[in-house]
C-alpha cells in the first residue's frame, strides 16, 4: 500500500473560472496598495472648503509614520485636498513657518505648480529668533496682539510657485481664481483644506492639465528653518537686549494664536520638517457608485 497517495484531481471548467478569481484577488491584496500611493475618490458630495472636515467622513487615509490624516477626492473640473496633522508640532510648523501643496501633472515628484499656504509668520514681519521659541534668560516674550496680527496676515495671502524655481506669484486668497484654499480649527481639530483646477483656462489660470483617471504626484511640505539665520539673528538680538537691560521671560506655551490655535511649544529639532510625496489616481465618473 502506497504510504503517500498522491490525490489526482481534474479541474472542470467552471473551477477554472474560480481559481482565475482567485489569483486575480490575491494580486489585488498584494500588490494594489503600495505605499504612499492613493486612490482618489469622486466626488459624491459637497465639499466646502471652509476648514471643517465634516464633509470628508469616512474618506481620510490615515499615513501611520507621518502621523497626518489625507483626504483625496475629484470630478471632472477640481482636485479636493483635505489634510489633518495628528502631531501638534506640525500644526505649528505649517502656521508659523509655512506649507505648500506640490503638484506634478506627470505623477512624479517635480514641483510643477506650488500652492505655498500659509504663508507663515516669517514671511509676514516675524524673525527667524522670534521662531525659536526659546525659553533663555535673554528673550522677551513677543506682544499677543502683534503675534495676532501676524497669524491673520499670513492668512490673507498665498503664492503660486513654479513651473521654473524662481517663479513666485504672491496674491489675495480671494485672487486667486477658481482655486481655493482654507485653514481652520472650527470643531477643534486644525485642518487644511484645498480646491484646485484640473483644467487651465482663461476662468482657471492657476490649475493643473490632469484629466480624470489620470495620475498625478502630490507633495506636502513645511518650510525648514534656516538654523544658520537663526543662529545669527539670536546672537544680535542677545546683544541688543543685554545693552538695553530687557528682561526675558520665554514664550509661554499656553498663549493663543488667531483662529483659537494656541502657539508656543516648538522648538528647533523637536520635529523634523513634514514632507511627503504621494502618487493620486484621479477617479473617473464611472467610479462613482449610487445608493
Amino acid at each position: 500500500m502506497d504510504k503517500n497517495p498522491k490525490i489526482k484531481y481534474t479541474l472542470k471548467p467552471g473551477d477554472l473560472f474560480a481559481l482565475s478569481c482567485i489569483l486575480t484577488v490575491s494580486t489585488m491584496i498584494f500588490t494594489g496598495c503600495k505605499k504612499n500611493e492613493f486612490a482618489s475618490q469622486w466626488r459624491d458630495r459637497e465639499i466646502s472648503i471652509d476648514g471643517d472636515h465634516t464633509d470628508w467622513k469616512n474618506s481620510m487615509t490615515y499615513i501611520e509614520d507621518k502621523n497626518i490624516s489625507i483626504g483625496l477626492m475629484n470630478d471632472e473640473e477640481f482636485l479636493y485636498i483635505c489634510l489633518v496633522p495628528g502631531d501638534f508640532q506640525i500644526q505649528n510648523q505649517m502656521m508659523r513657518l509655512g506649507f505648500t501643496v506640490w503638484l506634478d501633472p506627470q505623477g512624479g515628484k517635480d514641483k510643477t505648480l506650488g500652492i505655498h499656504y500659509p504663508l507663515g509668520m516669517m514671511n509676514s514681519g516675524l524673525s527667524m529668533a522670534d521662531l525659536s521659541f526659546g525659553s533663555g534668560r535673554e528673550m522677551s516674550e513677543p506682544d499677543p496682539e502683534r503675534m495676532r496680527a501676524l497669524v491673520e496676515l499670513s492668512l490673507s495671502d498665498l503664492e503660486i510657485l513654479g513651473p521654473e524655481k524662481d517663479d513666485v506669484r504672491r496674491m489675495g486668497v480671494d485672487q486667486s481664481e477658481g482655486l481655493r484654499i482654507e485653514v481652520g480649527n472650527r470643531t477643534g481639530t486644525f485642518v487644511y483644506e484645498l480646491k484646485v483646477p484640473l483644467v487651465v483656462d482663461e476662468r482657471h489660470p492657476f490649475g493643473i492639465d490632469a484629466a480624470e483617471g489620470s495620475t498625478l504626484g502630490v507633495g506636502f511640505e513645511t518650510t525648514e528653518i534656516d538654523r544658520e539665520k537663526m543662529q545669527q539673528e539670536m546672537g544680535e538680538r542677545r546683544g541688543g537686549m543685554r545693552g538695553g537691560g530687557m528682561r526675558g521671560g520665554g514664550m509661554r506655551g499656553g498663549g493663543r494664536m488667531g483662529g483659537g490655535m494656541r502657539g508656543g511649544g516648538m522648538r528647533p529639532g523637536m520635529a523634523k520638517p513634514l514632507k511627503v510625496w504621494t502618487k493620486v489616481i484621479l477617479a473617473t465618473d464611472s467610479n462613482a457608485v449610487s445608493f
